[in-house]
């Protein structure tokens, strides 16, 4: 009787292997900074329990702050990718505007996941002050996503009657400056001021002119 052969098991190219590295030192790097908060975080320790030596931090990151910027660039592009995904251009901005208002207070009302995004973005607030290579960074970032989030609010068709306030970029800039400004504001206080009404109304008034 002949046994089936064994699935040959695919190689990964070098490329594949830097990223899954790359994302298991992050996922751990993120289960730490959890549990324990940056400054007590050792690149050891996120090397250790993501299974590896400390080099390979190294070789990928360079160094602690680095990787945690890389930690918190992924979870804003995520982020960004998801709030643009609830844009559909089958529905009008006003329905758009509401799916992204209730996700910002289904967000808003998680505490712990709340406080902690809140921390990790102070904290790399901090990390840029002195890190200029890391500012550079960012405003690409943020201008990749309000370019995305421009693109969906344009797609989207209109009530009778309305208009834009202002172009599209104008509007996601100022959508994407209060949604900031109210993550840090919760973050500073401990409060949640993201309520799916209230965002609602104030991204219908930052976006939308109706025309009597």
């Amino acid at each position: 009787m002949n046994t089936p052969a064994k699935p040959r098991r695919q190689r990964l190219n070098r490329g594949e292997q830097k990223e899954i590295r790359s994302q298991e030192l992050l996922d751990a790097a993120w289960e730490l900074f959890c549990e324990r908060g940056y400054e007590a975080v050792t690149i050891d320790q996120v090397a250790e329990l993501a299974g590896y030596s400390r080099k390979p931090v190294y070789t990928l990151f360079g160094d602690k702050q680095t990787l945690f910027f890389e930690l918190w660039s992924r979870m804003f592009i995520g982020m960004a990718d998801l709030t643009v995904s609830l844009f559909d251009p089958r529905q009008t901005l006003r329905t758009n505007l509401k799916r992204v208002a209730e996700l910002g207070a289904e967000r808003g009302s998680q505490e712990r996941s709340r406080k902690v995004e809140g921390l990790l973005f102070f904290v790399i607030q901090t990390i840029t002050l002195s890190r200029p290579d890391l500012e550079k960074r960012v405003q690409p970032l943020f201008e990749d996503a309000q370019s995305r989030l421009a693109q969906a609010i344009r797609s989207c068709p209109l009530d009778r009657k309305e208009r834009l306030r202002g172009s599209a970029e104008q509007v996601a800039a100022h959508l994407a400056a209060h949604i900031n400004g109210l993550s840090l504001l919760q973050f500073q206080t401990g409060r949640n001021y993201m309520q799916a009404q209230d965002l609602y109304d104030l991204f219908v008034y930052m976006a939308i002119v109706r025309e009597e």
